[in-house]
Protein backbone atom coordinates (compact mmCIF):
# COMPACT_ATOMS: atom_id res chain seq x y z
CA UNK A 1 0.00 0.00 0.00
CA UNK A 2 1.17 3.47 -0.68
CA UNK A 3 1.96 5.65 2.28
CA UNK A 4 -0.62 8.23 1.20
CA UNK A 5 -3.56 5.80 1.19
CA UNK A 6 -2.74 4.10 4.50
CA UNK A 7 -4.46 5.54 7.55
CA UNK A 8 -2.61 5.58 10.82
CA UNK A 9 -4.36 4.88 14.10
CA UNK A 10 -5.28 8.03 15.94
CA UNK A 11 -2.75 8.63 18.69
CA UNK A 12 -3.68 10.08 22.02
CA UNK A 13 -1.24 12.51 23.45
CA UNK A 14 -0.06 12.59 27.03
CA UNK A 15 -2.37 15.49 27.94
CA UNK A 16 -5.42 13.49 26.81
CA UNK A 17 -4.21 10.42 28.69
CA UNK A 18 -3.62 12.44 31.86
CA UNK A 19 -7.10 13.93 31.54
CA UNK A 20 -8.49 10.42 31.10
CA UNK A 21 -6.77 9.29 34.30
CA UNK A 22 -8.20 12.24 36.24
CA UNK A 23 -11.70 11.85 34.80
CA UNK A 24 -11.80 8.10 35.46
CA UNK A 25 -10.56 8.66 39.03
CA UNK A 26 -13.26 11.27 39.63
CA UNK A 27 -15.85 8.92 38.12
CA UNK A 28 -14.69 6.16 40.49
CA UNK A 29 -14.98 8.51 43.48
CA UNK A 30 -18.42 9.67 42.35
CA UNK A 31 -19.57 6.06 41.96
CA UNK A 32 -18.30 5.18 45.45
CA UNK A 33 -20.09 8.23 46.88
CA UNK A 34 -23.30 7.28 45.07
CA UNK A 35 -23.07 3.70 46.29
CA UNK A 36 -22.43 4.96 49.82
CA UNK A 37 -25.43 7.30 49.65
CA UNK A 38 -27.72 4.63 48.18
CA UNK A 39 -26.51 2.03 50.62
CA UNK A 40 -27.20 -1.21 48.74
CA UNK A 41 -26.91 -4.24 50.98
CA UNK A 42 -25.34 -6.39 48.33
CA UNK A 43 -23.72 -4.19 45.69
CA UNK A 44 -22.94 -5.85 42.41
CA UNK A 45 -19.24 -6.03 41.65
CA UNK A 46 -19.46 -4.91 38.02
CA UNK A 47 -19.88 -1.10 38.27
CA UNK A 48 -17.13 -0.59 40.82
CA UNK A 49 -14.63 -2.93 39.23
CA UNK A 50 -15.34 -1.71 35.69
CA UNK A 51 -14.76 1.94 36.58
CA UNK A 52 -11.71 1.03 38.65
CA UNK A 53 -10.37 -1.07 35.76
CA UNK A 54 -10.81 1.90 33.43
CA UNK A 55 -8.93 4.07 35.92
CA UNK A 56 -6.13 1.51 36.25
CA UNK A 57 -5.81 1.19 32.46
CA UNK A 58 -5.70 4.98 32.02
CA UNK A 59 -3.08 5.35 34.74
CA UNK A 60 -0.99 2.53 33.30
CA UNK A 61 -1.20 4.07 29.81
CA UNK A 62 -0.01 7.43 31.14
CA UNK A 63 2.85 5.73 32.96
CA UNK A 64 4.03 3.64 29.99
CA UNK A 65 3.70 6.35 27.35
CA UNK A 66 5.11 9.04 29.65
CA UNK A 67 8.16 6.96 30.57
CA UNK A 68 8.68 6.09 26.90
CA UNK A 69 8.63 9.72 25.87
CA UNK A 70 10.81 10.64 28.80
CA UNK A 71 13.38 8.05 27.74
CA UNK A 72 13.54 8.80 24.02
CA UNK A 73 12.48 12.46 23.77
CA UNK A 74 11.75 14.96 22.25
CA UNK A 75 10.08 17.32 24.69
CA UNK A 76 11.26 15.51 27.80
CA UNK A 77 10.34 18.33 30.17
CA UNK A 78 6.79 18.47 28.82
CA UNK A 79 6.58 14.66 29.01
CA UNK A 80 7.75 14.72 32.62
CA UNK A 81 5.14 17.34 33.47
CA UNK A 82 2.27 15.38 31.95
CA UNK A 83 3.61 12.16 33.45
CA UNK A 84 3.56 13.65 36.95
CA UNK A 85 0.09 15.11 36.40
CA UNK A 86 -1.25 11.86 34.98
CA UNK A 87 0.18 9.60 37.69
CA UNK A 88 -1.07 11.80 40.55
CA UNK A 89 -4.54 10.15 40.76
CA UNK A 90 -2.92 6.71 41.03
CA UNK A 91 -0.73 7.97 43.87
CA UNK A 92 -3.78 9.46 45.58
CA UNK A 93 -5.62 6.14 45.30
CA UNK A 94 -2.58 4.29 46.66
CA UNK A 95 -2.53 6.62 49.66
CA UNK A 96 -6.28 6.23 50.08
CA UNK A 97 -6.02 2.42 50.12
CA UNK A 98 -3.08 2.51 52.54
CA UNK A 99 -5.10 4.82 54.77
CA UNK A 100 -7.92 2.27 54.67
CA UNK A 101 -5.56 -0.57 55.52
CA UNK A 102 -4.51 1.15 58.74
CA UNK A 103 -7.74 -0.09 60.30
CA UNK A 104 -6.15 -3.53 60.30
CA UNK A 105 -3.59 -2.54 62.92
CA UNK A 106 -5.44 0.05 64.99
CA UNK A 107 -7.36 -0.48 68.19
CA UNK A 108 -9.69 2.46 67.64
CA UNK A 109 -11.70 2.39 64.43
CA UNK A 110 -12.77 5.81 63.20
CA UNK A 111 -15.20 5.67 60.30
CA UNK A 112 -14.43 8.95 58.58
CA UNK A 113 -15.36 9.89 55.02
CA UNK A 114 -12.29 8.36 53.28
CA UNK A 115 -12.91 5.03 55.01
CA UNK A 116 -16.62 5.17 54.20
CA UNK A 117 -15.79 5.83 50.53
CA UNK A 118 -13.61 2.70 50.45
CA UNK A 119 -16.33 0.51 51.98
CA UNK A 120 -18.50 0.13 48.82
CA UNK A 121 -15.41 -0.78 46.79
CA UNK A 122 -14.39 -3.37 49.38
CA UNK A 123 -17.90 -4.81 49.36
CA UNK A 124 -17.85 -5.05 45.57
CA UNK A 125 -14.46 -6.78 45.60
CA UNK A 126 -15.69 -9.22 48.27
CA UNK A 127 -18.79 -9.90 46.15
CA UNK A 128 -16.58 -10.70 43.16
CA UNK A 129 -14.42 -13.02 45.24
CA UNK A 130 -17.47 -14.73 46.76
CA UNK A 131 -18.90 -15.43 43.29
CA UNK A 132 -15.84 -17.55 42.51
CA UNK A 133 -15.42 -19.20 45.89
CA UNK A 134 -19.12 -19.79 46.62
CA UNK A 135 -20.99 -20.17 43.32
CA UNK A 136 -24.30 -21.30 44.84
CA UNK A 137 -26.58 -18.39 45.77
CA UNK A 138 -30.07 -18.34 47.16
CA UNK A 139 -31.70 -14.91 47.17
CA UNK A 140 -34.52 -14.15 49.56
CA UNK A 141 -36.42 -10.98 50.38
CA UNK A 142 -33.95 -9.78 53.02
CA UNK A 143 -30.86 -11.94 52.62
CA UNK A 144 -28.64 -13.55 50.02
CA UNK A 145 -27.27 -16.91 51.14
CA UNK A 146 -24.04 -18.07 49.53
CA UNK A 147 -22.52 -21.52 49.85
CA UNK A 148 -19.80 -23.70 48.45
CA UNK A 149 -20.92 -26.40 46.03
CA UNK A 150 -22.14 -29.41 47.93
CA UNK A 151 -21.22 -32.94 46.82
CA UNK A 152 -24.66 -34.18 47.87
CA UNK A 153 -26.58 -31.35 46.26
CA UNK A 154 -29.63 -31.93 44.14
CA UNK A 155 -28.64 -32.46 40.60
Amino acid sequence: MAASTRRAWPRLGLPAMAAGAWISWLAWLALMAAMLAAGPWHPHFLPATAVFGLFAAASLAVLVVGLGRLARGPGRLRAATWLLLGVAPALIVAGHVLYGLRINSSRLIVLDLPIKLLAPFGEAIMDLEARFRYPERTEGDAVVMIAAPSPIARG
